[in-house]
């Protein structure tokens, strides 16, 4: 923590399945998907990231990753120690961790149940299904409520369900089909599905230095989270205080959709524009952006002979 070796911080344990929505990281990897995190009251400062979370045995019981610094104190959060062995063994044994991915993104099903023709402790409630995907294709749509797959009775009443559901689908063999049963207005339905290959939790990333700003790519799994229509564009990652983003009003998690008039598809073809346009020293620069549901517009004046300085550096783990 902050650079000290040898350092330990002492607390008790206040919860075992703290439950976070999905959200990312400044890094912009998605964190929350497959696990409740330990609840600790032990100081976890910048630097503990990836560091063990010991019991008075000895034991490491988790692997400290998070902490919410801006409105309290000594909330720190871990990975269980058990989903952190698996990953690990994956690792060693395979190099890469494979995921299976239906998009769906699923929401409690407690006080909605009647609504939906079901029992709140008997299925998930589909919350939105992502254009393209396999559950979308399979005809799923929001306000289903799936009761098994596979045969396999799922249930999320309380939000502390719903990573254990998404592990127990990212977990199932990439590429098989499998039967999802549901009700839907009242009525018990069943269709098939094949699930895909997670996409990558980490999007490449540009750093605009003569701009001052980072962006990255859309995934599908940002475009989810983010609850955007389609995966055009990019995410403005990082803006550097007193930059010339910052100058124009630019913030972290903007859409970059549309720099002098050509739209945006990606980041490969963001990253030919930005250096066509640096090339020419272009020092007035029109661009739009997506904030929300909000299309807004900002003037970019950069100085090439004035430096820019780098991208600050985000610290991985914290919220």
């Amino acid at each position: 923590p902050l650079g000290l070796a040898r350092s330990l911080t002492l607390g008790v344990i206040s919860s075992l399945d703290r439950y976070f929505p999905e959200s990312m990281l400044p890094t912009g990897a998605v964190t929350g998907t497959f696990n409740t995190w330990i609840q600790t009251d032990a100081a976890i400062n910048p630097g503990n990231s990836g560091g063990p979370l010991v019991n008075l045995s000895g034991e490491v019981i988790g692997i400290n990753a998070r902490a919410i610094t801006q409105v309290g104190e000594n909330l720190g959060f871990a990975i269980p120690i058990d989903l952190a062995k698996e990953i690990a063994a994956e690792l060693i044994a395979r190099g890469q961790i494979a995921r299976s991915w239906i998009g769906v993104s699923w929401q409690r099903l407690k006080g909605l149940g009647e609504h939906f023709g079901v029992v709140d402790d008997q299925g998930a409630l589909v919350g939105s299904v992502l254009s393209g995907s396999p559950a979308a294709e399979a005809g799923l749509r929001p306000g289903d409520v799936v009761t098994s797959i596979d045969d396999q009775p799922v249930a999320a009443r309380f939000e502390e369900e719903l990573p254990q559901l998404q592990k127990m689908i990212a977990d199932l063999p990439i590429g098989r089909t499998i039967l999802v049963r549901l009700v839907r207005k009242g009525e018990t339905l069943s269709t098939s599905l094949t699930t895909r290959a997670r996409p990558t939790a980490e999007a490449r990333e540009l750093e605009c230095r003569d701009w001052g700003f980072t962006v990255s790519e859309v995934t599908q799994e940002r475009a989810q989270i983010l609850r955007l229509p389609d995966d055009k564009g990019v995410l403005v990652s990082g803006v550097k205080t007193n930059s010339f983003a910052d100058e124009a009003g630019l913030r972290r998690n903007d859409i970059l959709m549309v720099v002098e008039g050509r739209a945006i598809a990606g980041l490969a073809a963001y990253e030919d524009l930005y250096m066509s346009l640096v090339a020419e020293k272009r020092g007035s620069l029109l661009i739009e952006v997506r904030r929300g549901s909000l299309r807004t517009y900002h003037v970019l004046k950069p100085n090439y002979d004035q430096t820019n300085g780098t991208t600050p550096a985000v610290e991985s783990g914290k919220p």
